[in-house]
C-alpha cells in the first residue's frame, strides 16, 4: 500500500520504462501487516495539500532500492516538503521501518533523469511537473482519494462516508 501524491510529468502519468504511476510517496505500508482502514483513518485527518510546482525545486540524484538496485530520482526541495515529511511521520508506527532519512522524491526513468539533469531549470513548474491530490493505493486499486480541506473518498470507504452524510442531512 502506498499513500502518495500522483504526479504528471509534462502531461504523462506513467513511467514509460516500468508503467507505474509517477508519484511522491508520503508513506509506503506493509500490506501484510497494516490495515487499509487504519491508514485511511489517519490520512483523512491530515491536510494533504498537493505541493505547488512553483514552490518546488528539483535535484537529480540516485538512491538505493531495498535490494540494492539504483533508482533515479528527482529529489524535491521547498517549504512544502516539510509538510510531506510531517504527514509521513504521522504513520511512523506503520509501514516499513527502514534506516533512512525521509526525503520527498519522484522516481523516474533514466532518460527523463538525464534530460532533467541537463536542463538549466530546476523549477518543478518549468519542468512540467504537476502534483495531484493524495491517494491511497493498494496494488493497482485506488482505495481513497484525499482532496485539500476535506476527503473525497472512493472505493470501499465511499459508502461509509455517504451514509454519514445522509444521516447528518436528515437531522
Amino acid at each position: 500500500m502506498d499513500l502518495m501524491y500522483p504526479v504528471r510529468m509534462n502531461g504523462v502519468s506513467n513511467r514509460p520504462d516500468v508503467g507505474i504511476l509517477y508519484h511522491v510517496t508520503i508513506k509506503l505500508f506493509d500490506a501484510d501487516k497494516d490495515k487499509e482502514e487504519e491508514v485511511h483513518e489517519i490520512a483523512k485527518t491530515l491536510a494533504l495539500v498537493p505541493p505547488d510546482p512553483k514552490k518546488v525545486e528539483v535535484e537529480t540524484t540516485t538512491i538505493q532500492g531495498r535490494t540494492g538496485y539504483t533508482i533515479y530520482v528527482l529529489k524535491l526541495h521547498g517549504p512544502e516538503m516539510k509538510d510531506i515529511e510531517e504527514s509521513h511521520n504521522c504513520f511512523k508506527h506503520l509501514g516499513y521501518h527502514n534506516n533512512y532519512q525521509f526525503a520527498a522524491h519522484i522516481s523516474v526513468d533514466k532518460e527523463l533523469w538525464d534530460r532533467v539533469k541537463e536542463s538549466e531549470s530546476k523549477s518543478a513548474h518549468v519542468l512540467g511537473i504537476e502534483f495531484l491530490p493524495a491517494e491511497l493505493h493498494h496494488k493497482a486499486k485506488v482505495v481513497a482519494s484525499y482532496r485539500p480541506k476535506h476527503a473525497r473518498l472512493s472505493g470501499q470507504f465511499e459508502a461509509e462516508e455517504e451514509d454519514k452524510l445522509a444521516a447528518s442531512e436528515s437531522m
